[in-house]
């Protein structure tokens, strides 16, 4: 029984699942003022991309400061219609075929995401999968406070809660792991596991998994 992690956005969904929130909130006029919220939306999305995100200003300023504007409850139900109307139409089909694949050769999956608990709660549950990890969100009573436990899961910090978990796990080791991810962002973490798959990958990950002969598949 081996180990097999699947990144979440744009790998097992054609999409990324922060910025589809954003989408649905300006959509939906859930957000205060819209213009300056697709303006905040864009650029962080755009140093996401270029590898540069400053993820604890992000979350605090953005995303967590939008959350706990609102009840549990409210949001719970807006997330509700988010998954149907924003996110099912979304998920690859081929990369459920794959996690079936893996579960019927006695692998143990997990979605591994540096997207919040919130988000990857709804979404995960589309998936096949044994068990999922995200960044969490502190609540208290019925609303989310604004702050994150522990570190948010981005950058060297999966890999760091990775090799934690696996203290705790010795049947599987990092050596027989295998990760499916489409990002550069992420590359740390793809070259310490034994077998690194890139998924529909961006143009700094395909040129090194090529230079490195990994697997390159698409889920599209």
């Amino acid at each position: 029984m081996g180990l097999v992690i699947f990144d979440l956005d744009e790998t097992i969904v054609s999409l990324d699942t922060d910025v589809a929130w954003s989408d649905y909130l300006i959509k939906h006029n859930r957000v205060e003022d819209i213009n300056s919220f697709k303006q905040e939306k864009e650029t962080y999305y755009q140093a996401y991309l270029s590898g540069n995100l400053d993820i604890h200003r992000y979350l605090s300023e953005f995303v967590l400061k939008n959350l706990k504007k609102h009840s549990l409850d409210t949001l719970l139900e807006w997330r509700e219609h988010y998954i149907k109307e924003m996110i099912q139409p979304f998920v690859l089909s081929k990369a459920i075929d794959c996690m079936h694949k893996h579960s019927e050769s006695g692998d143990y999956t997990m979605i591994l995401s540096g997207t919040n608990d919130f988000l990857v709660a709804g979404t995960s549950e589309l998936f096949p999968v044994n068990f999922w990890v995200a960044t969490r969100l502190e609540k208290v009573g019925e609303r989310f406070t604004g702050n994150v436990i522990g570190e948010p899961l981005s950058g060297i910090v999966k890999l760091q809660w990775l090799k934690s978990w696996l203290l705790e796990h010795s049947e599987f080791c990092l050596e027989e792991t295998t990760y499916y991810n489409n990002s550069h962002n992420d590359l740390t973490f793809m070259s310490t596991v034994g077998y690194p798959v890139a998924v529909d990958p961006d143009n700094k990950l395909q040129a090194h998994a090529e230079t490195h002969k990994w697997p390159i598949v698409t889920f599209r």
